[in-house]
């Protein structure tokens, strides 16, 4: 059974994605006003630094954003305003970064309006599938810019993919006349919240949708059920606080440590007390839960999974083929590269937003290390 959560509690919204019990996604918003992915501003460019191929813009008051030159696509020189679109969250002190590349985002196609070159989703294996997703974003009439089709758009009607498209592109008409009436920096196309994005990309029925808020799923368009606190009704906060501990207990006994890093995630898997011994299924059933703890926690960049040694190549391919499974569901690019020579699991996972244990209640101190760092 698919479910989703959405509750809010004075200017706060949550939400929160279930499978048969099990929480994969969560997502918070309204607290703060810091750049969010997918959002589009009007920048100033503040300092422009060709030394390192690149300029720092303002996307209002105090907030920078640090933009390469080979992602605007046009020269720009200090004090000049330009429509940017943030591609990753601010981290510590780094500035969010940004790109003059705008992909406009739809259910079935992106709109890239600066871009020559579209394209079919990597996801889509199918070469008669790829040629006929060609053809018709070739057949969408369009002055500038190209589309990609997005995965999804596999089971969609031409005639939806091409209204679609049609709405993007007068989305992005308005969107570069209200910035060219604008005289200062400022956002002018807000990233849609978690709920919006979750349903956007997500091609399965939802059985059930439990909200606190009246009128909530005339909203999203899905049929809702009142409940006074729907994230207790179904203890997320107690599904929560387990999958951002450090050390993750299996049903079997054993367990997965996540480690995260300046550079990348680990992950080692431990059989411990697990009754099944060192196997196959151990490790078989650790990758469904290291792929829902990706997707949950939102850990991005380069993820190294520590398996239990394993004792021919076949298992290995069956771990792999286990991994891409679990991960398929996933809406962020996510690749399954293989092991390395020392049977290792290589993963890598864009970047789509902060990671969820940077948005917790996590010790400003140690960080959740225990070790305090000065």
């Amino acid at each position: 059974m698919r479910e989703i959560l959405l509750e809010k509690n004075g200017d706060i919204y949550s939400m929160a994605y279930l499978i048969d019990g099990e929480l994969y996604e969560y997502g918070i918003w309204g607290e703060d006003n810091s750049p969010k992915v997918n959002s589009i501003y009007l920048a100033k460019v503040m300092r422009n630094m060709p030394s390192i191929n690149a300029c720092f813009v303002s996307l209002r008051n105090d907030t920078q954003g640090f933009l390469p030159h080979n992602e605007i696509p046009q020269k720009v020189n200090t004090g000049d305003f330009i429509i940017v679109q943030v591609k990753r969250p601010a981290e510590g002190d780094k500035a969010a970064y940004v790109s003059g590349d705008i992909a406009f985002v739809g259910k079935y196609i992106i709109y890239l309006p600066y871009s020559e070159k579209g394209g079919v989703s990597s996801k889509i294996d199918d070469r008669e599938e790829r040629n006929k997703l060609h053809n018709i974003a070739r057949g969408i009439e369009v002055e500038q810019g190209a589309f990609v089709m997005r995965s999804i758009s596999c089971n969609a009607d031409s005639s939806d993919i091409i209204s679609e498209a049609e709405n993007l592109i007068s989305k992005w008409n308005e969107l570069y006349n209200n910035a060219q009436n604008m005289s200062v920096e400022g956002i002018i196309k807000a990233a849609p919240d978690a709920l919006e994005a979750f349903l956007r990309d997500n091609p399965y029925n939802i059985d059930s949708f439990i909200s606190n808020i009246e009128g909530a799923g005339e909203k999203y368009g899905i049929p809702c059920k009142l409940s006074e606190n729907p994230m207790r009704l179904r203890a997320v906060p107690d599904k929560l606080s387990k999958a951002l501990r450090r050390r993750i207990h299996l049903k079997s006994g054993a367990n997965i440590c996540i480690d995260p890093c300046e550079a990348m995630t680990v992950i080692d898997v431990n059989s411990a007390k697990s009754k099944k011994g060192a196997g196959l299924s151990t490790n078989i059933e650790a990758a469904r839960e290291v792929a829902r703890l990706i997707r949950l926690r939102k850990i991005s960049g380069i993820i190294m999974v520590d398996f239990i040694d394993m004792t021919s190549n076949q298992e290995k391919d069956i771990l792999l083929e286990e991994m891409k499974k679990a991960l398929s569901e996933d809406s962020v690019k996510t690749d399954v590269l293989g092991f390395t020579r020392l049977g290792i699991m290589e993963i890598t996972r864009k970047r789509s937003n902060t990671a969820l244990a940077n948005d917790r209640n996590i010790c400003p101190y140690c960080k959740g290390s225990g070790i305090y760092e000065q």
